[in-house]
């Protein structure tokens, strides 16, 4: 996945200040394999699928300190996705 990119543009994990890269599934490719995959690479991930009260829950219980904004283009469009832990 990440061959096809320059090196420096490869994002480095446990380097904060290197290249980000954000991947991007919907329910069909949200597998706990690809989120290991993209982890392990630095690759920042967004899974879509449908929301369950379950799952609504537990994305509730998550503070609002958590959160990055969603960019899409060039604005900020909503609450967006839970930062890794520091």
């Amino acid at each position: 996945m990440l061959a096809a990119l320059p090196e420096q543009a490869r994002p480095q994990p446990g380097d904060p200040a290197g290249p980000r890269l954000l991947a991007r599934s919907d329910s069909t490719g949200a597998t706990h394999a690809f989120a290991v995959a993209c982890v392990e690479r630095g690759v920042e991930f967004s899974f879509g699928f449908s929301v369950d009260a379950r799952i609504q829950g537990i994305v509730d219980a998550i503070p609002e300190d958590c959160w990055h904004p969603e960019l899409m283009a060039s604005s900020v469009t909503g609450r967006g996705w839970p930062r890794p832990p520091a």
